[in-house]
């Protein structure tokens, strides 16, 4: 049985956008100061020079001149993410760090106390690889906290309404982080909220599948405190077949902003199906909220519902 949400809203204080400059961590970079706006936070815009300027052919004062200069354009580039963002009444933060990319970003989390992750992927090899340019499956497969990935698939420009929110859950015992801050941001921007379970097809085809059908619906009921109902339209779905693919069909069926998943390597709905959450968001038209369940139900600065 899956555990219920405690009902507690989500409020991200601090936020950190992970950008290599491309044209996917520029639409990131929109989302990440939405949410910014939304919530106060202070936004952290951090690049992570991570090439490799230890080859024998070059001598010390040389890598040290190439480690600078990568340095001084990423600082640049980043100082015009924060002017626009300023603009906006947004607090910011610049770093230009130097490293592998997830030790150098995980040290630079940990001493910020950062709620909540923000990258954009390429796509260029898809997700079946643990290998991204732009560093956010190095992200995805570390980070134990929330991570909000915009994918190569997005088109449109600029940051629509949050209105409606797919929760994508297996049911399992460790799923509540996710349930957690799905139903919160449901809240927060007063969108629709869809929760779905995605069970194999067969059992749909047996002759207990009804019975099974209204067990899936109670659970899915279990997962979101009985008061959402008062500040959400909230509704289940069962879509018995392949999760990577149900999910993302109810995603385009409804016009979902966002979709909520558990991440891979704590117990979601990636963990038992290790390529749906790389199928989901390198084919979502949204971006794909992944929570991983080691991360905490709700950031330190959480709030009760009133």
């Amino acid at each position: 049985m899956t555990n219920i949400a405690s009902g507690r809203r989500v409020h991200f204080a601090t936020i950190l956008l992970a950008t290599d400059f491309s044209p996917t961590s520029d639409r990131a970079f929109e989302f990440a100061l939405a949410l910014a706006e939304r919530y106060g936070a202070t936004l952290h815009l951090v690049h992570v020079v991570s090439g490799d300027l230890t080859g024998e052919g070059l001598v010390p004062d040389v890598r040290y001149s190439t480690l600078e200069q990568l340095r001084r354009t990423a600082e640049e580039q980043l100082t015009t993410l924060a002017n626009d963002a300023q603009a906006r009444q947004v607090r910011t933060r610049i770093s230009a760090l130097h490293g592998p990319m997830w030790p150098a970003l995980e040290a630079y989390i940990q001493q910020e106390g950062v709620d909540l992750i923000v990258a954009g992927t390429h796509g260029r090899r898809g997700w079946s690889h643990a290998a991204l340019g732009s560093g956010a499956e190095e992200i995805f497969r570390h980070a134990s906290l929330p991570v909000l990935v915009v994918g190569h698939a997005r088109q449109k420009a600029g940051v629509e309404p949050m209105k409606t929110i797919v929760y994508a859950t297996d049911l399992s015992p460790t799923a509540a982080p996710a349930a957690e801050y799905a139903a919160s941001l449901a809240q927060e921007f007063e969108a629709k909220l869809i929760l779905l379970h995605v069970p194999p097809a067969k059992d749909m085809e047996r002759q207990v599948g009804v019975a099974l059908m209204r067990s899936y619906v109670e659970e899915l009921k279990s997962t979101v405190p009985e008061s959402a109902a008062v500040w959400a339209n909230v509704e289940y779905d069962i879509a018995p077949g392949k999760p990577k693919e149900q999910v993302l069909e109810m995603a385009q069926k409804r016009g979902a902003d966002l979709i909520v998943i558990g991440a891979r390597h704590a117990g979601g709905l990636a963990a038992r199906l290790p390529s749906t959450a790389h199928h989901i968001i390198a084919h979502a038209v949204c971006p794909v909220l992944v929570i991983p369940n080691a991360a905490p139900a709700v950031p330190a600065q959480a709030r009760d519902v009133a």
